[in-house]
């Protein structure tokens, strides 16, 4: 099914651009869905860019493999929400899918996979923006970002990490 889900927004839209999506009876009626279905190669970065809902209960982005399944999200920092993710001054989210660390907040680590979809939510929110995605080379992802953008170091990000996977063991499992 979701494989299905996923090959129609590829058909609809193509690679690296999102739709907004509703699944009646099959989703949440206050939930609109962005999903995505990325390429990347080495080398290169995705900057997932989009205003933020004035009015947001709850939005969170995940990626996805090749086959629909979850990128680990425990021990890989494959998804964001408004807990963990930073918003710049401007009031726009800005996320960073990248083969490799590129020191820069939300980052979305694809666990390797060069192919996958982005699946974005906005639950409650209004309004529900279109965000876009660019496709730039690592070495010019600085070029396409606010010059107030921080840089994330190597130990902050293992902070961060570190943080995700306590949260995880925290969390009730039934």
């Amino acid at each position: 099914m979701f494989l299905h889900l996923q090959n129609e927004v590829k058909a609809e839209v193509g690679t690296n651009v999102f739709v907004h999506r509703r699944y009646p009876g099959g989703g949440l009626s206050q939930q609109i869905y962005w999903p995505a279905v990325f390429e990347l190669d080495d080398g290169e970065v995705l900057i997932i860019e989009t205003d933020m809902p004035k009015r947001r209960h709850y939005w969170n982005i995940q990626l996805n493999d090749p086959y629909f399944n979850a990128v680990e999200y425990v021990y890989r920092l494959s998804s964001i929400n408004e807990a963990t993710a930073r918003i710049s001054p401007d009031g726009k989210l800005r996320a960073v899918v990248s083969l490799l660390d590129p020191g820069v907040p939300n980052w979305l680590d694809p666990a390797g996979f060069k192919e996958g979809t982005i699946y974005g939510r906005w639950y409650d929110c209004d309004p529900n923006p279109m965000p876009v995605i660019k496709r730039v080379p690592l070495a010019e992802l600085r070029k396409h970002l606010p010059a107030d953008t921080p840089a994330v170091t190597p130990q902050e990000r293992a902070e961060k990490l570190r943080a995700r996977v306590r949260a995880a063991q925290r969390r009730r499992r039934w």
